[in-house]
């Protein structure tokens, strides 16, 4: 039977060795981590304090894993291995060879998932644009909303969304989606700039609303006659009464609608028969209902 003295001794000599035991796996963790580091200075460091602490034990240290390392120690030089990995020069080509192919399987599903998406934001832009037409404006947006969850790059969809919010009065809403396409998907967009004049125009803010006017043009000079009769269409004129307005100061008569005048520069002839933004929401062909 041991006695207490015996049995404190004993614990003695066993916390001594794991001590010990610990103390040596510590500095095989420094040595691995300079061996490891990818700095050659600290690696040559590594090799020779790995040779100096082996000595005799050099076998010792080819048992030791560590995180799924393996140091395997010969004559000539200390190697550093994935566990199991004997191919480790062709490893890194098989790998590269390996992600390559992962990212064009995972390229090809995202393109098949975008395409699904595409097609159920078409059928909820349309359902959008039939209840536009019909008057219902809070319904429309919650189309549009949906459409725009599953696709969030398409101008379409914030600038049909903002002339609807424009038709509730919700213009700040409007301005918000106006913005969106301008400042992150295309900064020329015509609709966006308009509806954003035609937002700020509603809120009284009679200087972001000629700023919005004046980028309008800026950034779509092939369109001043349009974007003339979109200005009269905001400012709540008749193109015959801004005709007659000039023909006062020019002795000129009058133009109509009838007449078919454009009025204004540019080079966009057939200005006055294109719908005004504000009269229809965009669709993304003629054949779109």
């Amino acid at each position: 039977m041991s006695t207490p003295a015996a049995g404190t001794n004993r614990r003695s000599v066993d916390d001594a060795d794991f001590e010990a035991s610990m103390s040596k796996v510590d500095e095989v963790m420094k040595i691995l981590s300079m061996m490891t580091s990818g700095d050659k200075t600290k690696e040559q460091m590594g090799v020779a304090f790995a040779e100096s602490f082996l000595g005799d034990d050099k076998k010792e240290l080819e048992k030791i894993d560590v995180d799924n390392f393996i140091v395997r120690v010969n004559q000539e030089r200390t190697v550093i291995n994935r566990k199991g990995d004997e191919d480790s020069l062709d490893r890194p080509m098989q790998d590269k060879f390996a992600f390559m192919a992962e990212m064009e399987r995972d390229a090809a599903r995202r393109a098949s998932e975008r395409k699904e998406r595409e097609q159920t934001a078409q059928g909820l832009r349309r359902a959008g644009n039939l209840a536009f037409r019909r008057g219902e404006y809070e319904k429309c947006i919650s189309m549009y909303t949906k459409a725009i969850d599953q696709i969030r790059d398409s101008p379409i969809l914030y600038n049909n969304r903002a002339l609807a919010y424009i038709k509730i009065k919700l213009c700040k809403r409007a301005i918000i989606d106006c913005d969106f396409v301008i400042s992150k998907l295309d900064e020329k967009n015509l609709r966006s700039w308009v509806y954003r004049a035609q937002g700020y125009f509603l809120l009284g803010e009679t200087r972001a609303y000629e700023k919005s006017i004046a980028e309008a043009k800026k950034h779509n000079p092939k369109e001043l006659d349009y974007i003339d009769r979109i200005v009269l269409e905001i400012e709540g004129k008749t193109k015959a009464a801004a005709a007659a307005a000039t023909a006062t100061t020019t002795g000129e008569e009058p133009e109509t609608e009838e007449s078919g005048a454009t009025g204004g520069g540019g080079d966009g002839g057939d200005a006055a028969e294109r719908p005004l933004p504000m009269d229809d929401v965009q669709s993304n062909s003629s054949n779109d209902s």
